[in-house]
């Protein structure tokens, strides 16, 4: 399966620009709702505020019902900032007088707003759609003669407070923009040279020791470019150590071989001038004595024979065994079973006299050199064919 890989300057100014997309998408689902309350509370206490400054002296005016006096005052109400509605009612909640700047409640909810002023004596709030409307006792100490009732449009705030957050997005939008060209430019100069020692460490990695690693970039990287170079450096002088090591022992490896080689050749010599003499002198016997010898004896002089050259092959084989690091194996299927019958067949007409049961597994195969696993079992079978010598009966 192949690996996908992300260049570092397109993961980091995409991973920056979603960031800074996903801060404005929150920003603008927030502006209303933020601004919402802001203008709320903002006209909320403004309103408690022209409420309680101006239930003192509408006391009066309604004490003494001079309705002309309590409506020059609600037209200089209604004049002030985002107040589209005033009015001022009894105690009974029944209308004195009321001033509307475009927009009025409904009277059933007016009246029940007054109501529940006086009988909370205190200011009382609702949200009447998109307007907001206070109710406050006209009251001196504990006397409550009337309600004043004032009614407040937020747009006004709203769409200012709108407007305040579109002139920062204008700013923002260029800042975003240069801020997603900076981490470029910064992403392009950092990853360009580890770049550079990632396509070297490539060519290390691969073997070749003689790669140069750039040293360059900003202070970190150029760390990171003198610690890569250093390795490389070591690495080559291990390597060339071990080259002349392995180069060393190879040749000693090979003298050795040979100083062996001379005295396996040397031993063989040695051995097979008196095997021939043996073999030679019991066959002329078996010739030229016939005769003479009776049935013991030539089985005797057999035996001898067979001996001999049996102890010739051994000698191949023990010069086929010195020489089994410089030529190949000759690999064939064997039949182990066979050859451990043929090998105690030998043993026991060797010895005829030494009671011996060898329990062999037929159909044993394995796949080698044949020669070279003769030699292995008949060390091993001969090893227990000595080892069982004082036994009357052996398995």
């Amino acid at each position: 399966m192949t690996r996908r890989r992300f260049k570092l300057t397109v993961v980091a100014p995409l991973l920056v620009g979603l960031l800074l997309a996903f801060v404005f998408t929150v920003v603008l689902i927030a502006n209303t709702r933020i601004g919402d309350k802001i203008t709320n509370q903002s006209i909320e206490t403004s309103g408690r505020a022209i409420v309680s400054t101006s239930s003192g002296p509408l006391f009066n005016s309604l004490y003494h019902l001079d309705v002309d006096t309590i409506s020059i005052m609600l037209h200089r109400l209604v004049k002030g900032p985002n107040i589209v509605h005033v009015v001022v009612r009894d105690r009974t909640g029944q209308t004195v007088a009321e001033v509307t700047g475009g927009w009025a409640p409904q009277e059933r909810v007016s009246h029940e707003l007054a109501l529940e002023a006086l009988a909370q004596r205190g200011i009382v709030q609702r949200e009447i759609g998109q307007y907001i409307v206070l109710s406050a006792p006209i009251a001196a100490g504990p006397q409550q003669i009337g309600t004043l009732g004032i009614a407040f449009d937020p747009a006004a705030p709203r769409a200012l407070f709108s407007a305040t957050f579109k002139r920062i997005y204008f700013v923002m939008i260029p800042l975003f923009i240069g801020f997603l060209l900076l981490v470029i430019v910064l992403t392009r100069y950092i990853t360009k040279p580890i770049q550079t020692l990632t396509a070297a460490a490539e060519e290390i990695r691969g073997g070749n020791l003689d790669a140069q690693v750039p040293v360059r970039g900003a202070e970190e990287i150029a760390v990171l470019g003198n610690a890569l170079e250093l390795m490389r450096t070591q690495l080559k002088g291990v390597y060339s150590g071990l080259e002349q090591s392995v180069a060393e022992r190879t040749a000693d490896l090979s003298a050795v071989n040979k100083e062996l080689e001379a005295f396996s050749y040397s031993v063989s010599h040695d051995l097979r001038a008196p095997l021939r003499s043996i073999d030679g002198f019991s066959q002329a016997l078996l010739v030229d004595y016939a005769d003479k010898l009776d049935a013991d004896g030539k089985d005797y002089l057999r035996r001898v024979r067979a001996a001999s050259q049996r102890m010739g092959q051994l000698i191949d084989d023990m010069l086929n065994l010195s020489r089994v690091t410089r030529t190949e194996m000759r690999r064939e299927t064997v039949d182990l079973s066979s050859l451990a019958h043929t090998i105690a067949a030998e043993l026991l007409k060797a010895q005829p006299e030494h009671d011996v049961t060898f329990a062999i597994e037929p159909g044993l195969v394995a796949n080698g050199d044949e020669r070279l696993l003769r030699v292995a079992l008949e060390n091993l079978l001969g090893n227990a064919w000595k080892f069982t010598g004082k036994r009357p009966q052996a398995r």
